[in-house]
C-alpha cells in the first residue's frame, strides 16, 4: 500500500466506512491470470483481455508465469461486503496504464467508471511516467519495467476481481491525494448500488460450480 492511502483509510473509518487493509486475496498472485487455476476459472474474455494487456505492454509471458517469489495483497476489503478497494496515487496513473483501460472487455463488471477514470489517467499520465522509470521488473524487460507491471495487475484486479469476490472492485482515484474525495466517491459507489451487483459466472460455468481457491 501506498503512504497516502493509510490516512484515507483513517478518514474512511471517522466516516463509520469499515475498512480492512492490506488483504490477501486467493486469486491476487505474483503470476496474475497465467497461474492455471486463476486463468482457468475467469471467462474466455478476461483471459483473451490480460493476455492482450501482457503484450500490449511488452511483457514476458513466460517469466510472468514462471515467477515464484513475489506477494501481493489488496489495499481493502470493505466489510462486510467482502467487496476490494483500491486507493491509487500518482504512480498508478501513466501511460502504460492508459493502455490497459483501453483493452478492458465490453461490458466488463467494475465497481468505477472506466471513461471518467480513463480521463483522469490522460489528464496526470505526464507527471506519472516519470514516478518509479527507473524502476525495472523482469517480466516486463526495458524502460519503465515496473510501470508496466503495475499497470498489468491493475487490470488484473479489476477484471478478476468480480469473478471471486463478492462484487466489482471498486478504484478510488486519488493522484492527488485529495481524502475528502476519495471517502465520497466509496460512498458514492455503495449508493449507486456498485456494491450490490452479483457476482458474474465465468462462460459455461455456474458460480455454485466454481472450485475454491486455495
Amino acid at each position: 500500500m501506498a503512504r497516502h492511502a493509510p490516512i484515507f483509510h483513517n478518514i474512511a473509518q471517522a466516516a463509520g466506512i469499515k475498512l480492512r487493509a492490506n488483504v490477501a486475496r486467493p486469486w491476487l498472485t505474483c503470476n496474475g491470470h497465467l497461474k492455471p487455476e486463476i486463468g482457468e476459472q475467469l471467462p474466455a474474455d478476461v483471459v483473451k483481455a490480460l493476455d492482450r494487456i501482457i503484450v500490449a505492454l511488452g511483457g514476458d509471458a513466460e517469466a510472468l508465469a514462471a515467477k515464484t517469489r513475489g506477494s501481493m495483497t489488496a489495499d481493502f476489503l470493505l466489510e462486510p461486503d467482502g467487496v476490494v478497494v483500491e486507493y491509487d496515487e500518482i504512480q498508478h496513473f501513466t501511460t502504460a496504464r492508459g493502455t490497459t483501460l483501453a483493452l478492458y472487455p465490453a461490458g466488463a463488471p467494475l465497481g468505477f467508471d472506466l471513461a471518467a477514470y480513463a480521463q483522469t489517467v490522460k489528464h496526470w499520465r505526464a507527471r506519472g511516467d516519470r514516478g518509479f522509470a527507473h524502476k525495472q521488473a523482469p517480466e516486463f524487460p526495458g524502460v519503465a519495467g515496473r510501470q508496466r507491471q503495475r499497470a498489468y495487475f491493475d487490470a488484473l484486479r479489476d477484471l478478476a476481481a468480480p469473478h471471486f469476490d463478492d462484487g466489482p472492485l471498486i478504484r478510488i482515484a486519488a493522484p492527488g491525494n485529495d481524502y475528502a474525495a476519495a471517502v465520497a466517491t466509496l460512498q458514492t459507489a455503495a449508493r449507486i448500488g456498485w456494491l450490490a451487483s452479483p457476482r458474474p459466472s465465468p462462460a459455461g460455468r455456474s458460480r455454485r460450480g466454481m472450485r475454491p481457491m486455495r
